[in-house]
Order: C-alpha cells, then structure tokens, then sequence
C-alpha cells in the first residue's frame, strides 16, 4: 500500500498567518516608520475545531445550512453570516493585531472585546476581506509546504 503521510504538512492545523488591513496607517514605532495595520489569524474553516463547531452550531439554529445547501444564498444570508463571523473572530480566528489606532489615534491594545468593537465598526467590503482571507486553507499553511510556484517548476521537470 502507498503512503502519503507526506501530504498532512497542507493542513493548516493550528498555524496562524498575517493579514495586511486595507486601511491607512495611523500611527508610528518608536523610529518614525509608520506601522502597516495586520491583523494576526487563525484560519476560519474545519481545521479551527472552536469556529467551525460554534459556526455549525449558528448555521443549524438558524436553518442557514438548510437554505444554503438548497441553493438559497441571497443578500440577507450573506449579511447573517457577516454578522455571525463579527461576534465569532474574535473568540476564535482573530488572535492579535499591530498598528490598530482608536478614534483619538492611540494604538488600541488587541483584547477580544476590542476586536469585537473593531469588526463591527468595519464597512462590509473590509470585513468581507479578513473573512475571505481567513477562509483560504493555503494562507495558514506552515513554511514547509511548498509554494504554488515550487509545485509548478517540479511538474516541468
């Protein structure tokens, strides 16, 4: 029989990965550089057992899994899950950021109420970015997997 243990190094696990907000640069380190606001996640999908448990168990209450798997995706829906998704990522996906400022620019320390407060102060279309990013397997993959690229130069030879 074949092995392919060699294939368990693409699950995310519990690695984490570094998103880069699509907001301006608010404040400064101690040497005058201006500090790129990240975000530091785990992934939102089945390889984090808390979110995919607590999203589950949301979407079944709720009968989105049953509207979902009709095929019943509308505007509503996909404002539920946004919702959903900024009350659960700071309990489970979001673990820490850098270079988040508050109303009076001062670096807001990361704390989940603090995220909470954050996400719910996000438009859509930014929320919908850390969610996207959280949902890709790859984004969390150790360093040790290889790259697309890597891939693609082994299939040509």
């Amino acid at each position: 029989m074949s092995d392919f243990s060699h294939l368990k190094q693409y699950e995310p696990g519990a690695n984490t990965a570094t998103l880069h907000l699509p907001i301006d640069a608010t404040l400064k380190d101690g040497f005058g550089k201006w500090i790129d606001p990240t975000m530091t996640m785990r992934a939102a999908g089945q390889s984090n057992a808390a979110y995919f448990d607590a999203i589950s168990r949301i979407n079944t209450k709720t009968g989105q899994t049953r509207r979902l798997a009709q095929g019943k995706i509308d505007a509503k829906s996909v404002e539920n899950n946004r919702r959903n998704d900024r009350a659960l990522f700071p309990r489970h996906v979001i673990v820490g950021w850098a270079g988040i400022a508050g109303g009076d620019g001062t670096e807001v320390t990361f704390s989940q109420d603090a995220c909470k407060a954050f996400l719910n102060a996000l438009p859509a279309w930014i929320m919908d970015e850390i969610r996207n990013f959280a949902a890709v397997p790859e984004n969390f993959l150790p360093d040790t997997a290889p790259t697309q690229d890597e891939v693609d130069e082994t299939a040509k030879n």
